[in-house]
């Protein structure tokens, strides 16, 4: 299963624990009752998924995405970051 985010609407950690429990747990007893509980999650984060708590500050929105390694800077400040704790479904 793919999910291109959002996840949340301001990258809060209450609001990824309640897309969990209110939708991606919900769909994944579905898919497991019927048949595919051997699906995989692939999830790409949007932009509502960044917690952006000082706009002007040390912010991954901010890192030039069109220059040479703009792309890797990103991702690792993202993943580098990342308070929200990844749960097994």
């Amino acid at each position: 299963m793919l999910f291109t985010g959002d996840f949340a609407q301001s990258g809060k950690s209450e609001q990824f624990d309640e897309m969990q429990r209110e939708v991606l747990k919900p769909l994944w007893d579905e898919l497991r009752k019927l048949g595919s509980g051997d699906a995989v999650l692939l999830s790409v984060p949007g932009n509502h998924d960044l917690c952006r708590p000082n706009p002007d500050g040390d912010n991954p929105a901010r890192i030039p995405f069109i220059r040479q390694g703009g792309f890797r800077d990103i991702a690792d400040k993202f993943w580098n970051t990342l308070k929200v704790p990844i749960a097994a479904l």
